[in-house]
Order: structure tokens, then sequence, then C-alpha cells
């Protein structure tokens, strides 16, 4: 009687296809979120494996000693978990891996009367590639045999030719606090040096590709602390969205830069526990947590506004409420994400020698906006408040 059975396995040699899935997008542009896998992760037979990603290749290799097939037999032993060639750019989430996968026979009679090795190779492909999991199937070869005095003959291996099976990975929660410091010192580091570099199209996209990798690396080692992921996701959206623009319109850009570098030092105090603990307040929409950049800014035109309030002001009572207003906004933990962007903008426009009127205006508009969410009934009219921002904003003075 002729029969058919499968056999089952788990060590995986794999060739990575980059799908070109999009993540976020900026001018229509794709951006994709590079992934690091190195790590500790578990099969779903419970084994632990160790993954190691360099730039072209992925390798993995059981933990403790693994590897060992249950079932007795000829080359029982699995020497790696993983092995694998990263075909493109890098490793991002949602690339596909396809390539083989081998693992153990799951039947003794196959290993004694068809001298099937314990170990063997066969296919698969993922479904599901990310920072913490990995899905996918593999195709287990057939195996037909004939009965004949209690033995199997005339076995015959089909390659290939079983059904579909399941497969998964889970990264473990084991980070690394000394390699993600080093990281983020490492990107602190690279902000400052590019902050002063001339910006180009090409510069940018370097700086993407380059942080991006330490991003991956920092993710990978977070683990389990919200906060930091959270952090890092802020900073990422801000890398995501550099663009070369020639002239004034490139000035977004460094302002965009200063975030990335501000968001660096604020991660460290989260997950490296450098500084004093910080307190994040819950700021509404339209606005975000105020930096140390954002304090000295604020800190240094606030005189000038304030002074061009106090010497047009025919009414000291609403004058006085607005300065009471503007100190409570100044002085929180929150600010208007477009007027930080506006002075910022100004700013730099006066210590550049650029035209700053139409940056000034723009920074002024947000700052109107600002006021009168914040809720100054007896304080100034907004339109007042305007007006006075954009002469201290345009002061030859202020910005220097």
């Amino acid at each position: 009687m002729k029969r058919e059975i499968a056999a089952f396995l788990f060590v995986a040699i794999l060739v990575i296809f980059f799908s070109g899935a999009r993540t976020r997008s900026q001018n229509g542009q794709p951006k994709l979120r590079r992934i690091d896998i190195n790590g500790t992760w578990t099969n779903d037979k419970g084994e632990d494996i160790i993954i190691s990603q360099t730039a072209f290749n992925v390798s993995g290799k059981f933990a403790k000693g693994g590897g060992d097939c249950d079932l007795q037999g000829p080359n029982r032993k699995r020497p790696l978990y993983l092995s694998s060639v990263i075909q493109g750019r890098g490793l991002y989430e949602t690339s596909q891996l396809k390539g083989e996968m081998g693992g153990c026979t799951s039947k003794q009679f196959l290993i004694q009367d068809c001298h099937l090795d314990v170990a063997y190779i066969v296919r698969f492909t993922t479904d599901q590639v990310s920072e913490n999991k990995i899905t996918g199937t593999y195709i287990p070869d057939y195996v037909t045999y004939d009965e004949k005095d209690g033995h199997y003959t005339n076995c015959v291996v089909k390659r290939g030719q079983g059904s579909p099976q399941h497969f998964s990975l889970t990264r473990k929660c084991d980070p690394n606090t000394g390699a993600l410091c080093e990281t983020i010192g490492n990107a602190l580091r690279d902000m400052k040096a590019a902050r002063t570099q001339t910006p180009s199209t090409q510069f940018y996209q370097h700086l993407q590709m380059d942080l991006g990798d330490q991003i991956a690396k920092m993710r990978a080692n977070l683990c389990d602390n919200a906060a930091g992921e959270a952090k890092l996701g802020e900073i990422e959206d801000y890398l995501d969205s550099l663009s070369y623009a020639p002239g004034q319109a490139n000035l977004q850009n460094n302002v965009t830069m200063g975030y990335i570098e501000s968001g660096l030092r604020d991660l460290t105090r989260i997950a490296c526990a450098v500084g004093p603990p910080v307190t994040y307040p819950t700021c509404p929409e339209g606005s975000r947590q105020m930096t140390d950049d954002d304090s000295k800014l604020l800190k240094s035109f606030e005189p000038g506004l304030i002074n061009m309030l106090r010497t047009s002001a025919t009414n000291i009572i609403a004058y006085d409420e607005t300065k009471k207003c503007l100190a409570r906004m100044f002085g929180g933990g929150c600010m208007s994400d477009n007027f930080s962007k506006g002075l910022t903008a100004a700013a730099q426009a006066h210590q550049q020698g650029m035209p700053f009127m139409d940056v000034c205006d723009q920074a002024c508009a947000s700052l109107g906006d600002w006021y009168e969410q914040a809720g100054c009934p007896e304080g100034l009219r907004k339109d007042t408040v305007v007006a006075k921002c954009k002469l201290a904003c345009m002061d030859p003075n202020w910005g220097q």
C-alpha cells in the first residue's frame, strides 16, 4: 500500500525582499520605516533564537546550546536557525522574507526505514515582518512509501509538496540600556554636526538614511518603554518631514532639525535616566511639549513684545491682563506648534541676514490664535497683540 506523509522543520536560510510598502508619505514619496531585528526571539516551539542583523545579512543561532532535534538519527543537530541575504538598501517593516527553512523530521520510521536525515530543508515565505513579530508559512516535503513485513520501503521524497504550515517568531523583551544610550548619544552628536552643514537634497537623504538606521536600533532596545516609543515616533516623524527647499524656504528644515535634537535629549532623559525626572504635560491639539530651545526663544522675544504692547497701550488694565496672560502662555509646559516654528524661522532669518517679514507675519498670526485659545477676555484684542508681535519680530535688534 502506497502512503504519503509530511515532515516538519525549523531552521531558516532567508532571502529578504523589499516590498516597497508605504509607512509615511512626504510630497507623494513613500517614507519607509527601517527596522532592526537584532536580539533574542522565541519561535512557536518555545526555542530561544539569537538574531544578528548587519547591513547585508541576517543570521540566527540557537541560544544556550540548543538546536538538537527530538528524534534520534543522523544529522539531528541544527547548526544555525537562520541565515539570510538582505537584498536592497536595508530591512524595512513589511519587507518580505523568502528562502529556505530547516528543521526536524517528525516521524521516527521515516528516519529508520526510509533512511532520512533528522533535519532537512523546506521553502518558506513570510506574511509579516515587524520590529517585534515575524510570521509566515513553510511548505514541508511529502514522503510516499510502501509497507512490507512491518517496514516501509520504496520511500520517495516529494520536495515542497506538503501542506503549508504556519510559523512565527516573537521578540523577547530584553533591552540593552547601554547600547540604547550609546546609540542616542551618537545620534545627538551627528545631529549637532548636521546643523552646521550646507543643506541640499542629497544631504537630507543621507541624514534620513543614517539617522533612520540609528532609530531602528533605538526602537529595538526600548522594548516595553511606552514613553520612549512615543518620543521616538515624534523624532521619526520630524526626520521624515525633511525635504530640501532653496533659499528662505529651507529655514523650516533648520527648525525641524532643532526639534529632532531636542527630542533626542528628551529621549535620553526618558530612557537613560540622565538629568532630573521630567513630567510631560498633556498638550491640546495644535500644541506640543515645550523644549529648552523653545523656552530660550520665548525668553528672548517676550521683553520686546511686552515693550511694544506697553508703549501703545491706552487701557492699562487690559495691558496688565495681557501681560499676565502671555506670562502664563510662555511659562507653561505647552507651546503652539505653529508659533514655535514661525518664531524660530524668524530668528534664523535675522541671524542669517535674510528677509524676515513674511515669517514674522506667519509667526504672529499663530501667536494670535494661541492667545485667543488661551482665553484672555479682559486683555487686549487679538489683532492688537498680532500687530505688536509683528513690530517686535521685525525689530533688527532681536534675533541676533
